[in-house]
């Protein structure tokens, strides 16, 4: 399920975020099945999402991006009502790791890459 630069192939095993989601913003029981149905349709497809620790490229970025969505998960969690200053950090994080893929062999990517090595 691991591609060469060890992305994920298919839906990855993060099924616990999607969760987290439902139970976070309960959508009616129909959406959330919807969803699910989604996102186990994507466990067949070749579309890639992103390892949050053992990515390549832009690993720095991206495991910043990863504790920053983990902060906020767990105070969300624990508080059960999310206030309107955590949607836009969430959103943020949510945003770069769904259009991750369309950036994986981007110039952008191979740069952010480069510097991170050499810096």
């Amino acid at each position: 399920m691991k591609t060469d630069d060890l992305w994920f192939r298919g839906f990855p095993a993060t099924w616990n975020i999607v969760v987290l989601y439902l139970f976070v913003l309960q959508p009616p029981w129909v959406l959330s099945a919807l969803i699910l149905l989604g996102a186990a349709a994507l466990m067949f497809t070749p579309v890639v999402f992103i390892h949050p620790l053992r990515v390549v490229r832009m690993r720095g970025l991206t495991i910043a991006m990863t504790c920053a969505w983990f902060a906020l998960a767990a105070w969300i969690i624990e508080n059960l009502a999310p206030q309107p200053w955590s949607a836009g950090p969430d959103r943020d994080s949510d945003r770069y790791f769904l259009g991750l893929p369309f950036l994986r062999h981007s110039p952008l990517a191979q740069r952010l890459s480069k510097s991170c090595r050499n810096g």
